[in-house]
């Protein structure tokens, strides 16, 4: 009885392990997606943040590969991006009431 009561939780532990143990199959399609989406709505935000900080129209500015352009001066995108993340109080303002 003890030995058949041994063979049967080993079987039922070797079944449990190898159907609750598979591996996701993905392509990194759908993370590239999500990448693509965030970025788009970080874009956004940014090109928001750059609009009320200048206190000009989003038509006015213009993205151009790594820049943005305003009143035809650049902004490297990098450095407007690290400006946006360490704007919190602008955040907490205009992102925290919505």
């Amino acid at each position: 009885m003890d030995k058949k009561f041994n063979y049967l939780a080993f079987a039922l532990l070797f079944m449990t392990m190898s159907f609750g143990c598979k591996k996701e199959t993905n392509n990194g399609s759908d993370l590239e997606n999500q990448v693509v989406s965030i970025n788009k709505s970080d874009d956004d935000k940014v090109l928001k943040f750059l609009s009320i900080s200048l206190g000009i129209d989003k038509q006015e500015i213009v993205t151009s590969g790594k820049n943005y352009i305003i009143r035809e001066h650049k902004f490297n995108r990098d450095s407007v991006q690290a400006q946006y993340d360490r704007a919190n109080e602008y955040k907490l303002k205009y992102e925290t009431a919505q």
